[in-house]
């Protein structure tokens, strides 16, 4: 670096001599008039002997290797959804220990007391019918598995939330809006209002109803939709099982078996959600509950599931519990 500073000072002194031999007034330029040239060329000596180190900087720059690689996670490329999940499984690898505390932190936050039924006047097989009707309706739309977790959380949260003494009467509007809400926030194509209105609701509220109601309800829960829910969860731990033990599964040929333990966890944790005392017990809890029961489930049904592979499926639902 030395050596280049010198060579942009010398060519610097040479550009300076030039401009003083070509100065119109050369002979009338005082000692005052000189030092600003020469200051100012200076100037131009210091920008360039720094261009120099940064560009020295750069070529002596090591080009770090990424971070992660592509995991090499069972997926079978038959699947219609074989690049999604790919792309989903790269995500949750790179980023799985952040976005698991990140679960811990929003299962902390959420607050629902036992009993948060009781100071209302509905029955609580109504809500129960809410939550059923909800599955069906989502299902209707091809609606995402998240939209029906936050909506049953919003429904729930502003249960408790409210100052409001609620009816039977007024859980229907509730869990419209609940639904609604969750179906902006999850889908990529959300419901429409119209559909809200007339296919959903058969135009029992109006359009201005469910917005002042939903505004109401978002007012309550001071907004807090950003939430974590069993099945996110239950996709961590499986995820975490398969990517850690990829070896293993691909050589027992264990992707089927787990595809149906996992579909079996979720369709159980849609099922807690029907039953409002679930809903004290935190979501990582309820999860591991539902990995625990699907598992009984998996090795007393699939014919095909052999002892090696339900002996290593069992070691780590211990680990988990």
């Amino acid at each position: 670096m030395q050596k280049f500073q010198t060579i942009a000072n010398r060519d610097t002194k040479k550009i300076f001599d030039v401009k003083i031999a070509e100065h119109p007034n050369k002979n009338k330029l005082n000692s005052p008039t000189k030092k600003a040239m020469i200051k100012k060329e200076s100037n131009t000596s210091t920008i360039t002997s720094h261009s120099l180190e940064m560009i020295n900087g750069i070529n002596n720059m090591q080009i770090e290797e990424p971070i992660m690689k592509l995991p090499e996670y069972p997926c079978d490329q038959s699947d219609k959804n074989f690049y999604l999940k790919r792309e989903n499984q790269v995500l949750i690898h790179n980023y799985g220990p952040e976005m698991y505390e990140y679960y811990k932190y929003l299962e902390k936050e959420a607050d629902i007391p036992q009993g948060y039924i009781n100071p209302h006047k509905f029955d609580p097989s109504v809500r129960t019918k809410m939550v059923d009707w909800m599955i069906e309706v989502l299902y209707a739309y091809n609606s995402d598995t998240p939209t029906f977790f936050l909506a049953v959380d919003i429904l729930d949260s502003f249960i408790a939330k409210t100052t409001t003494v609620l009816t039977n009467q007024d859980i229907h509007l509730i869990g419209i809006c609940s639904l609604f809400i969750a179906s902006k926030t999850e889908d990529i194509i959300p419901l429409r209002m119209s559909h809200v209105k007339t296919k959903i609701g058969h135009n029992k509220f109006s359009e201005k109803e469910i917005k002042k109601k939903e505004k109401i309800i978002l007012d309550t829960i001071n907004f807090n939709i950003i939430t974590t829910s069993t099945y996110d969860f239950i996709r961590t731990f499986i995820f975490d099982f398969c990517h850690n033990n990829r070896e293993f599964v691909k050589l027992l040929n264990m992707s089927k078996h787990i595809e149906n333990f996992e579909n079996i966890c979720i369709f159980l944790s849609k099922m807690i959600c029907h039953n409002e005392e679930f809903t004290v017990y935190s979501h990582s809890l309820r999860a591991i509950a539902c990995i625990v029961a699907a598992f009984d489930i998996l090795r007393s049904n699939s014919r095909n599931l052999n002892q090696d592979s339900e002996n290593f499926m069992r070691q780590w639902v211990k680990l988990i519990f």
